[in-house]
């Protein structure tokens, strides 16, 4: 039975065209008749009156007449008129002529395009049918050409295939574009599903591809985790590639709300109490973090918690309407925490992050090319997570939830630090989620470090990993005298011979591997380094000549 694979969908008046490719490789093109759902509340009216003006809008299809859950708390409903209509563009004129006077438009995000993707079961970069959720990532081959350059200079051409193995026959050349000339050249483009432009004097427009590309807006790099993005937001790969991230989680996390038939707030719904001087200076504290004697450390291990914010959000069940909700039967107080957090119900916040953190974790696991940037793209998620939830602007925003991830991970670093020290260890340094142990120089054997583990998950009933050894571990001083280390600046070399460079952007360096015996010249370099901005240029020249 022959399978659709979806790459881009177009949304037109009554319809949907879909640009798929089927399991044998051919590119087609698909229609399907749909509607697109639009969701108003009445004002000065009942909703039986609001259904019956917009019955009678030409290209509205049907109405319905729904219950909804109301924020912040969720704890009573209201009815809200759903509107399917045939030509979205169309309506929003009209919606807008009458908001604010006889109804108000709600649930604004996710976008109508994204929910009826998701109601007609259609994922983008999945097979049609499939839950996007699925772990599998199993493509037909997708052609895809890369280009980096500027116009009117030579241009560097890459035409690669992406299929279920990978990453695979890879073509790489280099051509040059005359000045006057700023477009692709069509023999270049021809039989390419996706182009992606990097570099200036180029753009997208005039580019005969299916999906082009023009790398802007998103932290993430790689084509394959901006698919893993889209597939779970459903949205169209270029609107990824051209929102931010936290557009994109409040997108995966609206539409769990739709589903659970939670209205969704246009902007963060609740205030926040007044507090005392004393209040707020003890609640607004950031992350536990340690200020480093400066100097060289022989056999250091680094460990850190596992996506420690976005797991605290998931395991204590933390979302702004589960946080000092009244009238709650079931309250925790989770260690640490200056604010309570209602157990009746799954919290929205919680229940998403839960979701996303289970497969990274997962895709982690598996590896493999194709896996491993789609857990990196996640992984962005993650970091935008925790700050997403105090954000002013915030549909899933509150101050009391973000206050307590911190609360509770500062707990949880304490008690880290308690039973390293406990144990044996010096910690030399603490960053937020992360401890650098040490033993006065002797080695840490493996099976310590297990053991360690396992006593400091057991304290804190959270996960723990070995991010490094070191062979050499430096923390240098900062401009300021007398007040310790940088706090976010080190450098060191692992048992593996790999350079790791914190705090100074040295991509070009990043990584590489030292042969043994050959440390000496780069640690000098470590050790008397005053300028962080001349560091790169000074350790590429000493590589240089070692290797």
């Amino acid at each position: 039975m022959s399978r659709n694979w979806t790459l881009k969908a177009d949304f037109l008046n009554g319809k949907i065209k879909l640009l798929q490719i089927d399991s044998e490789g051919r590119l087609i093109e698909k229609e399907i008749k749909a509607s697109y759902p639009f969701f108003l509340m009445p004002i000065d009216r009942t909703p039986e009156e609001l259904e019956q003006i917009l019955i009678q809008i030409p290209f509205v299809k049907g109405t319905y007449i729904e219950s909804w859950l109301v924020p912040p708390w969720y704890n009573s409903e209201q009815k809200v008129v759903r509107a399917e209509v045939e030509c979205a563009p169309c309506f929003l004129k009209i919606a807008k002529r009458f908001e604010g006077i006889i109804a108000r438009r709600v649930n604004v995000q996710p976008s109508s395009k994204s929910l009826v993707l998701e109601k007609m079961r259609l994922p983008l970069f999945h097979w049609e049918g499939e839950d996007p959720w699925d772990i599998e990532l199993d493509p037909p081959s997708i052609r895809v050409l890369h280009v980096k350059g500027k116009a009117g200079k030579i241009l560097l051409i890459s035409s690669y295939i992406i299929d279920e193995d990978g990453k695979s026959n890879e073509d790489s050349a280099k051509i040059e574009v005359g000045r006057a000339k700023a477009e692709l050249p069509e023999e270049l483009v021809k039989e390419h599903h996706i182009v992606t432009i990097e570099g200036t004097g180029f753009s997208c427009e005039g580019v005969r591809a299916p999906i082009c590309l023009e790398r802007k807006g998103n932290p993430v790099e790689d084509l394959v985790g901006l698919m893993e993005l889209s597939r779970l937001s459903y949205t169209n790969l270029r609107e990824t590639a051209e929102r931010s991230i936290g557009h994109i989680l409040t997108e995966i996390e609206a539409l769990e709300a739709i589903k659970r038939k939670m209205m969704v707030p246009p902007f963060r719904h609740r205030s926040e109490k007044w507090r005392t001087m004393e209040e707020f200076l003890e609640a607004d504290n950031g992350g536990l973090i340690g200020l480093p004697k400066p100097g060289i450390y022989e056999n250091v291990v680094q460990l850190d918690f596992s996506s420690l914010y976005p797991s605290i959000i998931a395991k204590f069940n933390i979302s702004p309407e589960t946080v000092d909700r009244p009238f709650c039967s079931n309250e925790s107080f989770p260690p640490g925490s200056l604010h309570g957090v209602c157990l009746d119900s799954e919290g929205l916040v919680s229940s998403v992050l839960r979701e996303l953190v289970a497969r990274r974790e997962r895709l982690k696991a598996e590896g493999n090319w194709l896996n491993s940037r789609r857990e990196k793209a996640l992984k962005w998620i993650m970091v935008a997570s925790f700050g997403y939830l105090g954000y002013r602007n915030s549909r899933f925003g509150s101050l009391a939830a973000y206050e307590s991830v911190v609360s509770i991970s500062r707990e949880i670093m304490r008690r880290a630090i308690m039973t390293s020290v406990e144990m044996g260890y010096r910690v030399i340094h603490f960053i937020v989620d992360s401890l650098f142990l040490w033993k006065h120089g002797r080695e840490i054997y493996e099976t310590d470090i297990a053991e360690l583990r396992k006593k400091i998950e057991m304290e804190t009933k959270m996960r723990i990993k070995v991010e490094a050894i070191y062979s050499f571990l430096i923390f240098p001083m900062t401009a300021t005298k007398n007040i310790g280390g940088a706090p976010n600046r080190y450098y060191g070399i692992t048992k593996e011979g790999k350079i790791v460079i914190k705090g100074v952007k040295c991509p070009e360096i990043e990584g590489i591997l030292i042969p043994r015996g050959k440390e000496k010249p780069i640690i000098e370099l470590l050790i008397s380094n005053k300028h962080p901005r001349k560091l790169c240029p000074q350790l590429s020249f000493v590589i240089r000549n070692l290797l």
